[in-house]
């Protein structure tokens, strides 16, 4: 779409409103939009936010947690059975939350 600016590798230093617009200030260039769709984390976009101090709270209000992917994988078949994985019981106090078995789930992807 010739109305759509993707801004990547621009780090955002400030966002605020001018009459009916929204400016955006980047490291490259300042901004007049009607929209913004961020993709900044939430603390993130609170922090460039110049106005809006109800939205800034709220922002920062949100709670995140980091999420890590880990994939192995082998020459042979070391999962004795067909299954999708298994969710990790909160009792257990891991900092996992469970494991899926891809080779079960795309058998397309076996080694």
């Amino acid at each position: 779409m010739s109305n759509v600016s993707l801004q990547k590798n621009n780090a955002c230093l400030g966002i605020w409103r001018e009459g009916d617009k929204l400016v955006l200030k980047t490291e490259k260039e300042t901004l007049k939009v009607d929209r913004i769709i961020s993709a900044l984390p939430a603390h993130v976009l609170a922090s460039v936010l110049e106005c809006q101090k109800r939205l800034k709270e709220l922002l920062s209000s949100i709670k995140f947690v980091d999420v890590a992917v880990l994939n192995l994988g082998y020459n042979s078949n070391v999962i004795p059975f067909q299954a999708f994985g298994y969710l990790i019981p909160s009792i257990e106090k891991s900092k996992a939350l469970g494991v899926i078995f891809d080779s079960c789930v795309f058998p397309q992807q076996d080694m």
